[in-house]
């Protein structure tokens, strides 16, 4: 279980480049600024199908520049959802120079677009629907980067469904005839949701570049999310695994995957079971070590079979002398500073990383 030597680290990241083409899709930088105005939920990709866009609306001065305006309505809208008797939020607001503040959590649900709330994320863009000056070329750019990461992550389609609730094919009827409702997956305009009160992001939203943009951003990625890999992943109860020791472990948050190789060399794998080796790495663990469990979160054999080790939740363990808090370890056996990294075994991490 030492720390993995360097040599086969670009084999394993040209592979993984491979596998995901040349398209990165990275989470924007945003600043944390908490609502108190949601809903806590644990949302998941089957139960978020959309993107509201909003403009923030506001007053206007006519003896200040529209910059000035613009700028003001952004931090004012941040200290309005911070707090406010109308018991409103959005998850994310952008300001004129593509400044980006979170203010939900993107599992929560906040309280921006009324019977859409649960199935979307609010995306509340500092300005005016009714004044062209808006959309900045660098508010824009974050709008699509901000739509293409939860494009990405969270399933949603990349279309612009037609018509509002009143008109159109996604007209569903309720109770009250003067507000049916809108029902469509994809990116939609706050005026689609609440056609009788709304009317943004206003007839100067760009919709056709911004959706080519948009497309154009997600790019390729669609296709590999939708027809994800499936490596082939052995549970704990199939191995034999036995309870680990959860009062000594420490839980953590995921931020980055770290990869060891077992040290120790194993000529004669295709003989050796793999479920009795995680056996015996568990019981070196209880036993010898003083760590709750398997030290490792997946350990991947040569002939590619991966099994699954310390529950993600908990922070691993090791020999070397980092700290493994918030680091998703995965162990793959073999000795790789005498040894090539069998194909079956590299083709298995990259799947799984």
């Amino acid at each position: 279980m030492k720390t993995q030597s360097t040599w086969w680290w670009p084999l394993v990241l040209l592979s993984l480049a491979t596998a995901c083409g040349s398209l990165v899709i990275e989470r924007p930088p945003t600043v944390w600024v908490p609502s108190p105005h949601h809903r806590k939920g644990e949302r998941t990709r089957s139960s978020v199908d959309s993107i509201a866009i909003h403009t923030t609306e506001g007053a206007y001065n006519e003896d200040l520049s529209h910059e000035e305006n613009q700028l003001n309505n952004y931090l004012g809208t941040i200290g309005y959802f911070e707090q406010n008797d109308r018991n409103v939020s959005s998850h994310f607001l952008l300001g004129p120079d593509g400044e980006i503040t979170e203010m939900v959590a993107e599992g929560d649900i906040a309280h921006t677009t009324t019977y859409y709330n649960a199935r979307s994320f609010g995306i509340e863009c500092a300005g005016w629907s009714s004044r062209v000056e808006t959309w900045t070329p660098q508010l824009l750019n974050s709008l699509i980067e901000l739509c293409a990461f939860l494009c990405v992550k969270w399933d949603i389609p990349v279309v612009h469904p037609d018509g509002t609730a009143r008109t159109g094919p996604h007209t569903t009827q309720t109770d009250d005839p003067e507000r049916p409702r809108f029902d469509a997956p994809g990116i939609v305009g706050h005026f689609q949701v609440q056609p009788w009160n709304k009317t943004d992001p206003g007839p100067h939203f760009p919709w056709d570049e911004f959706m080519t943009s948009l497309k154009r951003r997600v790019g390729g990625l669609r296709e590999l999310l939708v027809e994800p890999l499936q490596p082939r992943i052995v549970s704990r109860q199939a191995w034999g695994a036995a309870p680990g020791r959860e009062e000594t472990m420490r839980t953590h948050v995921v931020e980055r995957v770290t990869l060891h190789h077992s040290g120790v060399d194993v000529p004669d794998w295709p003989q050796v079971d793999g479920a009795a080796w995680m056996q015996h790495l568990q019981k070196f663990s209880l036993e010898d070590r003083p760590w709750g469990d398997v030290p490792y979160h997946f350990c991947v054999t040569p002939d590619g079979t991966i099994y699954r080790g310390r529950e993600l939740r908990f922070a691993g363990d090791t020999n070397t002398s980092y700290d493994p808090a918030g680091h998703l370890l995965i162990e793959a056996v073999g000795n790789f500073e005498n040894d090539e990294l069998p194909p079956a075994q590299l083709q298995a991490l990259v799947e799984l990383c």
